[in-house]
């Protein structure tokens, strides 16, 4: 049986290895007492081969499965809590990935900046954040322009997830996990192996649903109500010694009864309107929307499929790779964006997308004077939206149906010269070409019908409009690494790299100008000097990276505070600091780990940004709010951040094992909008979390406690004006307090 033979050997469930996490990197030590404490290595893909993660000159932060499992993580956002500089957001009707405070803001138009790949296939809309963790292998979350191998618009960083093949014997488990707080119920389980001598199968499902956390106090229900389910089957062929066939196919579907929000702040006109004046100042606790036909004060229904298929052919001595992949997910979105128990602002949308995608990539040998990896990649995909923005006390929506269509070819290639054995260069180059196509249309129909009506102009509210364009952007972007390994323990690298994203169109234009529908391409120059380290003879691993990366005609999408998103490019931006991951192998049971961010992100230059509520209050009659951010942060930037873990693992009979972890995440204070107002400022924080475990290694089972944001920390990830309402400000809050109980049984 030779099924998935080159892959590397992981963790088993029932490891007696001591785990630990770097800012997520899983690093082990062994659990059979030894005779000094040691470090398991870590293998990644980061570089497109299987290499340890201290030979890679990149700045990555590696996740193991197995940890993402024991915290019970389902999602994307709930995992980057633990990685520094890395945040995922929910925003109003778009999500939003950001990299040391460089991301993709709200708009239907924007591709992420950090680019998101799943078992090769890329991931590129911010909806594509909600498909849920299965069955996962490992996530490497790479920092920084990763222009040549991940390409397509990775200009903050990529995230490369790799989920789990069938291994060499039939093996699997089911988890059951029940949250006390939120009443959340949740069931995965995963089976596979080889069915025959060349062929192997898994299957993994999940299922869950949970009540909610926030207190509605004017229906008096729990809100954020969840449904969950996930399902992958995975297959591994191996016809041949030299020919390896891997299939993947996944289907995932979300669905949130009520999305809630609360009021931080009240205008005097709206606090007449609101009961009590508790609902106008964040607790994390509670909101005051209404229900209402549309399905309450926020509703999504989202559903996606993916299939996968890479083939791996060994010809002599090099390794030729195809890729082929189809996604697709159709997201249903209302959302009552008045923030409050009036039914007097709804937005209902609905957002079809489908991406077929084809990459080819030749691979070479390691340890010849010259290695190299060159490939080239296809895409081509379509999005369509639907979009009711319902104003209720006139009875009048703005229709909006936008179908935007792309394509894009890139070629790539990097070499390395082993000048010697301490010495090597890496030059490479990846160049890029988008086209994209957008017909709009928009216009007033009857309330949340698309019945037409003949307005022209509703003013502030945008016009009704026909348009259809289309743009080409084209790139190319090289990277040089120099790298010096004075000892076998020791890796030093200087790296300079360009990166680049498309331009594109504002979908969410309101005005029909046809001057303001395209934005420009992003482009970034980094620089990073870096070292890797393994100390203690193993049982320590220090890895350092300093970093600055400017990024001119940055993309942003700025709230103009009455009912739309202005979108453009700010002038340049600039983002520096360091991270530093250490993990100390204290003894052989006990482990800890550090992971840290400082971070300085700030615009060098944006002069015309929009005002935010305080500037335009400040301003005279008569006279023009003007604001310039040169100098100021960027959203989601915190001066520093980390992660702190220590795990302790005791062998208490020959059968038993008993794990003690806890985890502390830490970050400075941070803008969750780019205007910068002081009402959408996140205080500085911290969150504890703690896990005990009991697994009885011969028996196959383990049950554990664990608590997450044990101090019951009250924060939120993104919020924003009330529309039509100045002064007024709303806040999408992170769960408090939550304790759940794992019971797991593996075979």
């Amino acid at each position: 049986m030779n099924v998935n033979r080159r892959k590397t050997p992981k963790l088993s469930t029932h490891s007696t290895w001591l785990k630990s996490l770097s800012g997520g990197a899983l690093l082990a030590l062994a659990g059979t007492p030894a005779l000094a404490a040691q470090l398991e290595e870590v293998i990644v893909t980061a570089q497109k081969r299987a290499q340890s993660l201290q030979d890679v000159p990149v700045a990555v932060t590696a996740i193991d499965g197995e940890k993402i499992g024991d915290l019970g993580i389902k999602r994307l956002d709930d995992l980057t809590m633990y990685t520094p500089t890395v945040m995922v957001t929910e925003g109003t009707g778009e999500d939003q990935i950001f990299i040391r405070g460089v991301g993709s803001g709200v708009n239907k138009g924007f591709e992420q900046s950090v680019g998101m790949f799943i078992d090769g296939l890329y991931y590129g809309r911010g909806r594509s954040s909600k498909a849920g963790f299965l069955d996962l292998e490992r996530v490497e979350i790479l920092k920084g322009p990763q222009g040549i191998l991940f390409g397509k618009n990775t200009i903050a960083g990529a995230m490369n997830i790799t989920t789990r093949n069938p291994g060499l014997e039939a093996e699997g488990f089911v988890n059951a996990t029940y949250e006390i707080e939120t009443n959340e119920k949740t069931v995965e389980a995963a089976y596979g192996g080889p069915l025959s001598d060349t062929f192997g199968a898994r299957l993994a499902v999940r299922a869950s649903e949970l009540d909610g956390w926030i207190d509605n106090t004017f229906t008096g229900d729990e809100m954020q109500e969840q449904e969950d389910l996930v399902a992958r089957l995975s297959t591994v062929w191996n016809p041949t010694d030299t020919l390896e066939v891997i299939g993947k196919l996944t289907y995932s579907d979300l669905q949130i009864g009520e999305k809630p929000a609360e009021l931080v702040r009240c205008s005097p006109t709206l606090a007449q309107t609101v009961a009590g004046v508790d609902d106008c100042r964040f607790n994390g606790k509670t909101t005051i929307f209404s229900e209402d036909s549309d399905g309450g004060p926020g509703s999504e229904d989202f559903e996606a499929f993916s299939a996968g298929v890479t083939v791996n052919w060994d010809v002599g001595e090099h390794q030729i790779t195809s890729i082929t992949g189809y996604t697709d997910h159709d997201d249903d979105f209302y959302l009552d964006v008045d923030y409050t128990h009036l039914d007097t602002l709804g937005s209902n949308r609905d957002e079809k997308y489908e991406n077929f995608s084809q990459e080819l990539r030749l691979t070479s040998p390691l340890g010849q004077t010259f290695d190299y990896i060159a490939g080239v990649y296809y895409e081509d995909n379509k999005l369509e939206v639907w979009n009711n923005f319902n104003l209720s006390d006139a009875g009048i929506s703005r229709t909006t149906f936008t179908t935007q269509e792309g394509e894009s070819f890139a070629a790539f290639g990097q070499v390395t010269w082993n000048i010697s054995d301490l010495l090597r260069l890496t030059v490479g180059g990846r160049y890029s070409k988008d086209e994209k196509s957008v017909d709009m249309e928009q216009y007033f129909s009857a309330l949340k019908t698309t019945d037409r009506l003949p307005i022209p102009s509703l003013g502030a509210l945008g016009n009704a409009f026909v348009i259809n364009d289309e743009r080409t952007d084209n790139d190319f972007s090289p990277a040089v690494i120099l790298e010096w390994t004075p000892t076998i323990d020791h890796l030093v690298y200087a790296k300079y790299s360009q990166g680049f994203k498309a331009g594109g169109f504002d979908l969410g234009l309101a005005t029909g100008d046809l001057d303001q529908l395209q934005f420009e391409p992003e482009e970034v120059d980094a620089l990073e000097l870096g070292s890797k380290s393994q100390l203690l003879d193993g049982a320590m691993t220090l890895n350092v990276s300093i970093f600055r990366n400017e990024y001119s005609d940055l993309q942003v999408s700025t709230f103009d505070g009455v009912a739309n998103f202005n979108v453009g490019n700010a002038a340049e931006s600039v983002s520096q600091g360091v991270d530093v991951e250490i993990v100390w192998a204290l003894t052989d049971e006990l482990t800890s780990s550090l992971a840290f961010s400082y971070l300085d992100a700030t615009y060098d230059s944006f002069p015309g940004a929009q005002c935010n509520f305080q500037q335009t209050q400040a301003t005279p009659t008569g006279q023009l709010c003007v604001n310039d951010l040169s100098g100021e942060d960027l959203q989601f930037a915190p001066e520093y951040s980390g992660h702190f873990n220590l795990t302790w693992e005791k062998p208490i009979s020959s059968d038993y094992l008993l794990t003690l972890a806890t985890d502390v995440v830490f970050s400075d204070e941070f803008f969750v909008a780019n205007d910068l107002d002081p009402t959408l400022l996140q205080d500085s924080f911290y969150k504890f979390d703690l896990r005990a475990a009991l697994e009885n290694l011969s028996a196959g089972w383990e049950i554990a406690l664990v608590g997450r944001n044990l101090n019951d920390e009250t924060t939120f990830h993104w919020g924003n004006d009330v529309p039509l309402s100045p002064g007024s400000f709303f806040r999408h809050n992170d769960i408090g307090r939550t304790v759940a109980i794992q019971g797991r049984l593996y075979f």
